[in-house]
């Protein structure tokens, strides 16, 4: 599954040229770019891995921008893109992942995107099936579900996945902080939870899960936690 990236900046051909750049230096399909057309009224809707973001765009920020994309999709990386390397500082405060000078684009951009792919190798489920071995993203991931002797996991992009395991023990590789139990047959990813009402688990891509009363109490805390640390 190749990771989404989608390019904002207000000058078209700049766009142009880190996308055409993006499948250049990816020799293996592992980048779908994508170039987002007005910048300025941009909104966090269809989440992408990685956002490549100029920070010098007429009547918004490119920080107004990165900011939206921490609270509402706190999975993605952000890279900054721009002319100005004095920028580079005020970046820090935004979590951001990398820092391209437009300067050095093809240099700054493989080192980019080589850094993305070895950190997100650590933040991946490998799954291996009878076809392929593939990489699925944390991020990507809403819930992992029993289905007789087999566990699908579910992605948002609608995308599922099968592995012959058991769900405890799918559940032992993946980080406490992003997955819990909602009941015995159900994993959920708490970044990808819409809200939680009464024992029902609302999730963002529109799926509801009932939460057993034993494992509520911690998915209820995982998701506080996780929350709380979007806003610190």
């Amino acid at each position: 599954m190749p990771f989404a990236v989608t390019i904002i900046d207000d000058d078209l051909s700049d766009s142009q040229k880190i996308s055409e750049l993006i499948s250049d230096l990816d020799d293996s399909g592992k980048f779908v770019p994508k170039i987002c057309r007005d910048p300025v009224s941009f909104q966090v809707s269809d989440f992408s891995d990685l956002y490549i973001i100029d920070i010098d765009i007429p009547d918004r920020s490119g920080f107004e921008i990165a900011r939206e994309i921490n609270q509402i999709a706190p999975n993605s990386r952000v890279i900054f893109c721009s002319n100005h390397e004095d920028l580079v500082f005020r970046s820090f405060s935004l979590n951001v992942f990398f820092f391209i000078r437009k300067a050095n684009l093809k240099d700054d951009l493989a080192e980019g995107l080589k850094k993305f792919l070895k950190v997100s190798e650590n933040n991946s489920l490998m799954v291996d099936s009878s076809v392929e071995s593939v990489r699925v993203p944390y991020s990507r991931i809403t819930c992992l579900v029993v289905y007789g002797n087999q566990v699908v996991i579910r992605c948002r992009d609608r995308a599922e996945y099968m592995i012959r395991n058991t769900l405890k023990n799918v559940e032992s590789t993946l980080p406490a902080e992003l997955f819990s139990f909602a009941s015995s047959s159900v994993i959920v990813n708490v970044s990808q939870i819409e809200k939680i009402s009464g024992s029902t688990i609302y999730m963002k891509d529109g799926s509801h899960f009932e939460s057993s009363r034993r494992k509520l109490g911690t998915l209820k805390s995982r998701y506080s936690e996780y929350r709380l640390n979007c806003i610190l």
